[in-house]
C-alpha cells in the first residue's frame, strides 16, 4: 500500500516536531520546512498528497505558497494551520483552494482526523481521475469530454481561474 506524502510548512519548529511525531507514527511520509522560501522550491521538485501550511510566515506568506502549490500540483490537498482568528483570511484561504483550516493549538486527535479525511479526499479524486481516463481513454478536464488539445488547454485555464475571484469574459457564437 502506498504511503501518503505529507509536507508541513510552519515557522514554529515546535509545531513541526509535534506534527511530524504524531503523523509519522501512523505511517505517513513526513517532510518539514521551517523556512517559507524553501516551500515553493521543494514543491517544484517533489509532489505531496497533503500539505499543512501556516499562513503568517516570512519572507513568503502562506497565501503566496498556497497559490503556487495549486498552480504546480492541483492534486495536493492543503490544510491551513493558523494561530490567528481572522475570518477574512480563512475565506481567502478557502477561495485559493485550501481544503480546511485548523486553528492553533491543534489537538493531536483533530490533526489525525483531518489528515485522514484529507488523504481520503485526495485518493478519491485521484482514483476518479484514473477511472475517467481509462473509461474514455482520452484526456479529461472536469466533466467535459474532448479529444481536442486546444479545448483541453482552454478548460485547464478555466479551471485555474475558477478558483479565484477575478472576472472572466467568455466570447463565442450564440449557442456555443
Amino acid at each position: 500500500m502506498k504511503k501518503s506524502k505529507v509536507l508541513i510548512v510552519d515557522d514554529d519548529k515546535l509545531i513541526l516536531e509535534l506534527f511530524e511525531s504524531c503523523l509519522s507514527e501512523f505511517g505517513f511520509l513526513i517532510h518539514t520546512i521551517s523556512d517559507s522560501s524553501e516551500a515553493i522550491e521543494i514543491m517544484k521538485q517533489e509532489s505531496f498528497d497533503l500539505v499543512f501550511l501556516d499562513i503568517h510566515m516570512k519572507p513568503i506568506d502562506g497565501f503566496t505558497i498556497l497559490a503556487e502549490i495549486k498552480k504546480k500540483s492541483h492534486e495536493a490537498v492543503v490544510i491551513i494551520i493558523s494561530g490567528f482568528e481572522d475570518y477574512a483570511n480563512a475565506l481567502k484561504a478557502i477561495d485559493l483552494g485550501a481544503y480546511h483550516i485548523l486553528r492553533k493549538p491543534v489537538s493531536m486527535q483533530e490533526l489525525l482526523f483531518f489528515t485522514k479525511k484529507a488523504i481520503e479526499y485526495h485518493d478519491i479524486r485521484a482514483e476518479l481521475k484514473k477511472i475517467k481516463e481509462k473509461f474514455y481513454n482520452i484526456e479529461l478536464s472536469g466533466n467535459i469530454t474532448t479529444q481536442n488539445p486546444d479545448f483541453i488547454k482552454n478548460l485547464d485555464l478555466a479551471e485555474t481561474v475558477a478558483d479565484s475571484n477575478i472576472s472572466v469574459l467568455i466570447r463565442g457564437e450564440s449557442g456555443t
